[in-house]
């Protein structure tokens, strides 16, 4: 359902890559795990489309021997990194990671695109 979700926002304007989704399954993740993973890419898909207007999205997934790693990137408009804590979605984002004891930075700077990283232990 997560690559359902994630593949949905493609359109005729937005491309969405994902790398290496087969290598992690939900079903392999603690139930209130795959709620908040989800609910994250949800809200980073939204604000995507929202908000950067982005052509091109590439999300790829990685696990390790003691966690997984998610790592989202697109071509879009950015933000201001001291504009970015403000909006609510991101801060949402940020109490759903640390809810399941995961890690999550962002990067971006104004017409440079946005990524997020997140990992969270098995």
């Amino acid at each position: 359902s997560l690559k359902n979700l994630l593949t949905s926002f493609n359109t005729t304007t937005t491309t969405i890559i994902l790398k290496n989704s087969s290598e992690v399954t939900l079903e392999e993740i603690a139930k209130d795990k795959q709620i908040e993973i989800y609910r994250i890419m949800q809200e980073l898909m939204v604000n995507m489309q929202k908000h950067s207007k982005a052509t091109l999205v590439a999300i790829s997934f990685k696990k390790t021997a003691d966690e997984y790693v998610i790592n989202y990137s697109d071509n879009g408009k950015g933000v201001d990194q001291s504009e970015l804590k403000v909006r609510n979605g991101l801060k949402n984002v940020e109490t759903r990671i640390k809810s399941i004891n995961g890690l999550i930075t962002f990067e971006t700077s104004l017409n440079k695109g946005f990524k997020a990283f997140i990992s969270f232990k098995k």
